[in-house]
């Protein structure tokens, strides 16, 4: 019951307010209308931001390809810096009637720049994720687009030239 009387207390309330309420709900489709407008503008510049975070072929700027070119070039610098040897001798010997003599020519190599790389693969993983999350960002940036869009399109044909007037209705003064 308390729901009932809340919903006629509010009616009650803009029964007596009707000629202060009026202007406002009589300016509100253009209102709406003007949202609507500014809806589709905020969708057009998602998708504009979506584009360029992810790229759509035609966009001449694409964030998530330039990290991806990125990786591909610090890729190739580990592939480079792993790849350098630098060739050891190890000799061992005994000591022969004093004389120190070399019994065999131990040839080896070593890596002297692989801990380079390997701090230079961490950051290709750093990349890789901030790549992920631009490709995520501008899908997520895309949905939201159409769906400003779409609000906004709806919003824009609730203009006061598309709405019927709307016909005042005559209704007894609720008691107060």
């Amino acid at each position: 019951m308390s729901s009932i009387g809340s919903f006629f207390r509010i009616l009650s309330i803009l029964w007596k307010n009707a000629d202060k309420l009026a202007p406002l709900f009589e300016r509100l489709p253009d209102a709406l209308a003007a949202a609507g407008g500014g809806m589709v503008l905020a969708g057009n510049v998602a998708r504009s931001v979506s584009c360029a975070l992810k790229g759509d072929g035609s966009n001449m700027i694409n964030a998530k390809k330039a990290v991806d070119d990125v990786i591909s070039n610090v890729e190739t610098c580990v592939n480079t810096l792993n790849g350098i040897e630098i060739p050891t001798l190890n000799a061992s010997g005994t000591n022969l009637m004093g004389v120190y003599v070399i019994t065999d020519l131990g040839i080896g190599k070593i890596k002297p720049l692989s801990a380079v790389g390997d701090k230079l693969n961490d950051v290709v993983v750093a990349l890789r994720d901030l790549s992920n999350k631009l490709g995520q960002a501008g899908n997520d940036l895309s949905t939201l687009s159409q769906d400003f869009n779409k609000v906004g399109s709806a919003l824009q044909g609730l203009d006061s030239s598309t709405l019927p007037p709307l016909a005042p209705l005559p209704m007894p003064p609720l008691g107060g």
